[in-house]
């Protein structure tokens, strides 16, 4: 998977790669708007910290389960730059989105053992909407396309749900429980991007970025049959994107094809 070594180098190749017929920067500046859709791959994964209260019971069975999805993202962004050189531009941008069918089921809970019998129980994760607001650099290289690298911080909720049945050896709760918890992550993003002209005002664009957004602590089954069937644990998320998007300069003219 891309790591920040491969993130330094290509956000680096995409600012110095700057052409000699390459336009003027100004004439990008300004505000600009709109909408962007493409894949997420994701990696989060439960691991297990404590099984009962205080872990009186102990991990005894696997105690992670990762989650990697792919899905559909759609969202909408904003941003405004100027001009720093004559080829380059410096600015803000905020964008926010959600995802299609973003929920994943998988079998058993971590940490429990089932003594080789199918589980019956399930933990789950629904991933939400995400945020981030970000720096952007970029630099002309043709008289028409921009190459950018954009760096800042990053959000993202994420519910975890657990669910048992209470069937005896195929279930680890003692009564049926169903529980959902709902948290919102924040990290960091790093990506580079590509905008060319279409016509007058308006480009297209291609852009991939990264997000880390470390972990955080779930307990689920706290609440039902005097939380004796509690499960703690704490799940890391990162996330990878490619998205095409359409983009509406409101400030600039972007010069003639």
């Amino acid at each position: 998977m891309t790591d920040k070594k491969t993130i330094s180098a290509l956000v680096l190749v995409a600012l110095t790669a700057m052409g000699s017929s390459a336009t003027r920067a100004d004439d990008w500046t300004g505000f600009y708007a709109g909408v962007s859709v493409g894949p997420q791959f994701d990696q989060s994964k439960f691991k297990s910290t404590a099984v009962g209260p205080n872990d009186v019971y102990g991990i005894s069975g696997n105690a992670e389960q990762k989650f990697n999805d792919g899905n559909g993202r759609v969202g909408a962004f904003a941003g405004w730059q100027m001009a720093v050189q004559p080829r380059l531009l410096a600015g803000v941008e905020a964008d926010i989105s959600g995802l299609v069918d973003s929920e994943d089921d998988q079998p058993g809970l971590p940490g429990v053992s089932y003594n080789g019998a199918t589980p019956s129980d399930y933990i789950g994760e629904k991933q939400n909407y995400d945020a981030s607001f970000r720096g952007r650099i970029g630099a002309m290289v043709e008289p028409n396309t921009l190459v950018y690298g954009t760096a800042g911080g990053a959000l993202r909720n994420l519910d975890i749900k657990g669910y048992c049945p209470g069937t005896g050896v195929t279930s680890w709760c003692g009564v049926s429980e169903g529980d959902s918890q709902s948290k919102t992550y924040i990290g960091w993003t790093a990506g580079v991007g590509a905008e060319t002209k279409l016509m007058d005002q308006w480009a297209v664009r291609l852009e991939y970025r990264y997000a880390d957004y470390g972990n955080k602590s779930f307990t689920l089954f706290s609440s039902a049959n005097q939380g004796a069937d509690q499960i703690g644990g704490k799940v890391n998320l990162n996330t990878q994107i490619i998205t095409v998007g359409i983009v509406y300069h409101l400030g600039g003219h972007l010069g003639g094809m």
